[in-house]
């Protein structure tokens, strides 16, 4: 069988099955039923153009669009490639569809944009190898699984001639990369793929193979889940950027025995200089800009990426080249109405586009549009001649990276035992268990609870469930032993409030106006109370059967019976609770009691590092006229993010208190939180409100949000409001202190 006529007949069989399961053709992420709704197929590509294998290179670009590109790049041989999905009106930005063509341009072979490989299939991700000659692609076929999504991916090898495709191996391509000490060019992929339910693949396992002896693979990572939205590597090969998974952005430092994951920021579509730079990214929520690290990890800064279309709409799929000068993404997404998703929006037709850092990666300087207005293209890739010789004018700071990285491990300083732990929401919240097998806590919030200024969880009309691979087991643990502990640190525990800090199937413990209350699972109830001022404390309840041990920052409290509160024990793990003002950080739960040893060292730490938060910011209060808001967007357009902040512009009319001079002022607030939209939103235009406000720049826990933005406002510096969101819950969405039954 010759290798065009395999390739065209797993294509037509990868297309049959996603067709008998989505016959409608409907996006993932979609909630409108589209059955009856006509499509209008693109015409069918010619197929790819013959090229002679021995074709030779022009001196110099033959057509306009090649010129441009090379204008760019200073004039240096350029080839960009993309899939384009051939259904008019659609983006296919997540590569789910089997409609799609390889496309792309190469400045010098005087054809100019083309369809490389013609027949309709999934061609996902295409990426370039590091000397720019082969195309590796792959095709996945998704597969409906007990309410999610299970995929097959299979990883194929073609070239600028539109050679048949030559399958390589299983699994979901994300880089290439050439040892500078053997010159052989490796492959790294995704496999081991989890079940979903959003619209990003979620995989168990980072590969890679040569690209001569793709069945000789090997394991780089699996202590984590990642999404491979975009995974890239250095050019040492010492350090990788992803999402493990989304919305954590971070880096892979591969320069040791072992893989060290190191936690930048929650975003999206990471990306990694392909130099010696050290220099990563984090895309931030408004899918204009990045927010970029360097090697250390402590220097940042943001960078807007202003394409051409950033006014009109977004930006998706953004990536370095090969050189460190040069990226490329695709756009404009843009949403037709607040119900409808931007990035996969009807209608959208992106292009793709390639653009120019300085030298010192802080600024944009030039794009050019590369691909033709038409149909919808995704997952662009380039590679510019000399791009490997290049590096940024950023010095590498050595040695920092991987002990930043091990901070976290300190604490606690014994994990045997350990059931859960989520330090905050700048930490990777990860551990490993005495057989060295990687867990990574994940917290689902519900209502209004969120992530406050020091990445604590925050309450107030809100609560957080323990859900992922690792609940169960955590569950039967509890439920099994006599012994157990809770420790956590407490923010702002206000002395007037009260509600659940942990329900779980074993025992709950209750804060009620500074007293502590725990109850085990056969009803007998504890109580201590804290002496003095209550403000930020650390706590540790000890279990031991049905006796309880108190211990707030490190001294033992008297413990006396209590009276049991209504509702405490639940089926699952859950941390907060509505009525509960205080934040909490710094949590972790164990199957055995802690020891005297550990509860000092864990105190003494916990209470210098509460002692070394920053001060409150400082607040303006103002009294202002609403000129222009922002759409509030519907949970389904902004997935995978389930909350969103929104722009409004107000006029200053009166500064109340604080310091305020403009004229102007920018506020984001929160319009939707946990898929539910806030109340009270949108304000009316011309209305004139009372604002109390603090500085965006004050709340990193808020870098990575979903944003939306309709203000013409982007000159002004953003605030944001600090009142309390509520949202409108549907019953039973929030478990109730009032109603949940304890288990028996």
């Amino acid at each position: 069988m010759s290798q065009f006529l395999k390739y065209f007949l797993t294509t037509l069989l990868s297309t049959s099955l996603v067709v008998i399961v989505d016959s409608c053709r409907k996006r993932d992420t979609r909630t409108k039923e589209q059955s009856g709704k006509a499509k209008n197929a693109g015409s069918e590509p010619a197929g790819a153009k013959q090229i002679p294998p021995d074709r030779k290179f022009l001196p110099k670009p033959a057509d306009e669009k090649s010129r441009e590109i090379e204008a760019l790049t200073g004039g240096a041989h350029t080839r960009v490639v993309w899939n384009e999905c051939q259904t008019r009106d659609e983006s296919d930005s997540f590569s789910h569809e089997a409609d799609q063509t390889l496309n792309g341009i190469d400045t010098r072979d005087g054809l100019g944009e083309r369809t490389i490989l013609g027949v309709r299939g999934n061609y996902s991700r295409p990426v370039l190898t590091s000397d720019g000659e082969a195309i590796l692609y792959t095709t996945r076929a998704m597969v409906r699984k007990k309410g999610g999504k299970d995929f097959v991916a299979t990883i194929y090898r073609t070239d600028w001639n539109g050679s048949p495709p030559v399958e390589l191996t299983q699994g979901y391509v994300v880089d290439t990369w050439r040892d500078p000490a053997t010159g052989a060019e490796w492959v790294y992929c995704v496999r081991k793929f989890l079940s979903v339910h959003g619209p990003s693949l979620v995989a168990r396992q980072l590969w890679r193979f040569r690209l001569d002896k793709p069945k000789a693979a090997e394991v780089v990572y699996d202590d984590s889940r990642i999404t491979p939205d975009n995974i890239q590597l250095s050019r040492d090969g010492k350090m990788a950027c992803g999402q493990f998974p989304w919305p954590q952005g971070g880096v892979l430092h591969l320069d040791g025995r072992s893989p060290v994951l190191q936690k930048l920021l929650n975003g999206c579509w990471t990306s990694c200089a392909p130099d010696l730079s050290g220099v990563s990214w984090v895309f931030d929520g408004s899918h204009r800009a990045a927010t970029f690290f360097a090697a250390d990890a402590v220097r940042s800064w943001h960078v807007k990426f202003d394409p051409p279309f950033a006014v009109e709409g977004e930006a998706f799929h953004p990536r370095w080249t090969n050189h460190p000068r040069f990226m490329v993404l695709t756009g404009p997404y843009f949403a037709q109405s607040a119900a409808d998703p931007a990035v996969h929006s009807d209608n959208n037709r992106p292009d793709v586009y390639l653009g120019r850092f300085n030298e010192q990666a802080d600024k944009v300087e030039g794009w050019v549009k590369v691909s033709k207005a038409g149909l919808g293209k995704a997952y662009p890739d380039a590679w510019i001649a000399g791009g490997e010789k290049e590096d940024l004018r950023i010095a590498r700071d050595k040695g920092k990276a991987q002990a930043a990285s091990s901070e976290s491990l300190r604490w606690p300083a014994r994990t045997d035992g350990l059931l859960f732990l989520w330090e905050d929401r700048k930490a990777l919240n990860s551990w490993k268990d005495k057989s060295g097998h990687s867990h990574t806590a994940d917290l689902v919030a519900a209502g209004a609870a969120r992530f406050g200024r020091h990445g604590e969880l925050v309450f107030s009309g809100g609560t957080f469930t323990l859900e992922g691979e690792d609940v169960d087991d955590a569950v039967k643990h509890l439920m099994a032993t006599s012994d157990a502990a809770f420790e956590a640190s407490l923010l702002s525990a206000a002395a007037d409030s009260e509600g659940w800090l942990l329900r779980a199937p074993d025992f709950a413990v209750y804060w009620e106006k500074g007293t502590l209350i725990a109850t085990a699972k056969d009803g007998k109830t504890q109580k201590a109370t804290v002496a003095g001022p209550v403000q930020n404390l650390h706590l540790i309840v000890n279990r031991r059967g049905a006796a309880f041990e108190f211990f707030v920052n490190g001294s033992r409290l008297m413990a006396m019976a209590g009276n049991a509160k209504e509702g405490g024990l639940s089926k699952t793990i859950l941390l907060g609770d509505n009525s509960l003002e205080s934040g909490m950080e710094n949590i972790a739960i164990f199957d055995r009691a802690l020891s005297s040893e550990e509860i000092a060292q864990s105190a003494e730490g916990q209470l210098k590092r509460l002692a070394s938060l920053p001060p409150a910011p400082l607040r303006v209060r103002l009294a202002a006229k609403l000129v222009e808001i922002s759409k509030v967007p519907t949970p389904e357009s902004i997935e995978p993010y389930t909350s969103a902040l929104i722009c409004s512009v107000y006029e200053v009319e009166k500064v109340l208190s604080g310091e305020f001079t403009d004229k102007r002022v920018l506020v984001k607030s929160w319009g939707l939180l946990n898929k539910h939209p806030v109340m009270g939103l949108p304000h009316k235009l011309s209305g004139s409100y009372e604002l109390v406000l603090e500085k965006e720049s004050d709340h990193s826990e808020l870098q990575g949000e979903r944003v939306n933005d309709d203000t013409t406002a982007f000159d002004l510096t953003p605030w944001m409001d600090t009142a309390a969101p509520k949202v409108q819950q549907p019953s039973g969405n929030i478990p109730s202190t009032k109603t949940t039954s304890p288990v028996q």
